[in-house]
């Protein structure tokens, strides 16, 4: 699996998470779905989270990848929490 590859894995696998998702829970699931992958494809694991968290760091997105409660998870901008916070109330105000 090449480092493209990876990193659209392992992103499908942070935004269908309901938490926080460590890098040895990425790479477990990985491994369970996919037998043939090599451990060299591991490796790359690291420089794949470092790219999803860079792809949206850009200004376009309204949302990011952070390491938070012990791993990876997909969180608001926090310049658009208030306008979250509008939507679902202030009782969500933590999860944004």
């Amino acid at each position: 699996m090449n480092l493209e590859e990876l990193m659209l894995h392992a992103e499908a696998i942070i935004f269908a998470a309901d938490r926080p998702v460590n890098e040895t829970e990425i790479a477990d699931v990985l491994k369970d779905s996919h037998e043939d992958l090599l451990e060299e494809s591991l490796e790359k694991l690291p420089a794949a989270l470092q790219g999803i968290i860079e792809k949206y760091d850009a200004d376009y997105y309204p949302f990011e990848v952070k390491q938070s409660g012990g791993g990876y998870q997909f969180l608001s901008k926090s310049n658009f929490h208030p306008l979250i916070a509008k939507l679902n109330g202030t009782k969500f105000r933590k999860r944004l």
